[in-house]
């Protein structure tokens, strides 16, 4: 695991929830796909998770991403993830989500 609070905290709603729901054969944290509320860009070849807020019609990326701030997971409620292979993603965009605690 990562040494920085906010990157632990998404690296455990990544991995290690899903280890943990294998194991007790539960579903522990719903995903959904849904649009983007605003644009995102980032280098290609990494994927990306972000914190993130849905409401009912789409997901919004929040501010403070920084894996040493904590702010951002006080107000998120899902992890939004950004796939590798692309750079650019704009309002409307589908994209996976995982809602967290």
């Amino acid at each position: 695991m990562p040494g920085n609070p906010a990157a632990v905290l998404t690296c455990f709603y990544h991995y290690i929830v899903d280890v943990i729901a294998d194991f007790t054969q539960r579903n522990y944290f719903a995903k959904y796909t849904l649009p983007l509320a605003n644009n995102y860009e980032k280098k290609t070849q990494l994927t990306h998770f972000m914190k993130g807020n849905k409401n009912e019609n789409a997901v919004t990326v929040l501010k403070n991403q920084e894996s040493y701030l904590m702010n951002s997971f006080a107000m998120a409620n899902c992890i939004i993830e950004f796939d590798a292979d692309k750079e650019i993603f704009i309002a409307g965009d589908l994209v996976s989500i995982r809602m967290i605690l």
